[in-house]
């Protein structure tokens, strides 16, 4: 049980879509509708943690989570690629956010810093050098520090459909109209379960927890909820919470 008023600070976010730029707008408002149920499971998982914790969230455009974070009382930094493009909402909301390209800069913090980082469906996005980025986030969490991650699994049901049927489940040339679109790549590759551990493990992340996870039910689509029901590993999504290790 949430101890905010979730669905006060969604309809919050939904009076501000406006602040946005056109080409940004009709994203966002589709983005909130179709994450809001993994950002309360996820804001769930951080009630557990202390208000005093130092919290860094990567790649936090459109700022939903660390709204939530932030009006919930967090110590909440956000890392944006180019926070310009959010900075009417971002000023309205006094939210901490900075500018850092993760694949290609350090990011700004000393060794040690955060307690907790977030990166929520960035992963996917990488498509420079994942272990640069890898290596600097586990740089900057304390000893002992947990980075949470969630990030697109590659045998979700819909994904093996496409691939049986002789698709791609990724349209490439979409993915990198969104350097046109909203500023930044979309996916470059989804992970198997396997895939993320070893990247978790071979930079230096221990006690690594992957489960996989379903957020919503889509009625119309709902030959692709029962197996994902039944059988977990079908699941759209995988979370993986893992500590720091010495």
């Amino acid at each position: 049980m949430l101890k905010i008023d979730f669905e006060n600070l969604v309809n919050l976010i939904r009076k501000d879509f406006d602040l946005f730029p056109d080409n940004l707008k009709s994203w966002n408002i589709n983005y909130l509708e179709y994450q809001k149920n993994r950002y309360k499971s996820e804001l769930r998982i951080l009630e557990g943690f202390e208000r005093t914790n130092e919290i860094l969230e990567i790649g936090s455009l459109p700022y939903h989570m660390t709204f939530f974070l932030s009006k919930s009382g967090f110590n909440v930094t956000g890392l944006d690629l180019n926070p310009e493009r959010g900075k009417a909402f971002i000023e309205k909301h006094c939210l901490n956010v900075l500018a850092c390209d993760i694949e290609r800069e350090k990011l700004p913090f000393e060794d040690g810093h955060f307690d907790i980082v977030l990166f929520m469906e960035v992963f996917e996005h990488l498509r420079i050098d994942p272990i640069f980025t890898m290596n600097e986030i586990n740089r900057v969490i304390r000893p002992g520090g947990t980075l949470i991650l969630s990030t697109p699994n590659l045998y979700k049901l819909s994904n093996v459909l496409n691939f049986l049927l002789g698709r791609s489940y990724l349209q490439p040339y979409s993915q990198f109209e969104k350097l046109y679109t909203t500023g930044h790549m979309g996916h470059v590759h989804e992970y198997s379960r396997g895939e993320l551990r070893t990247f978790l493990e071979k930079t230096n992340f221990r006690n690594i927890k992957i489960s996989y996870r379903s957020y919503r039910i889509k009625w119309n689509k709902f030959y692709l909820y029962l197996p994902q029901h039944l059988i977990p590993f079908f699941r759209p999504y995988m979370l993986a919470i893992s500590k720091k290790g010495q």
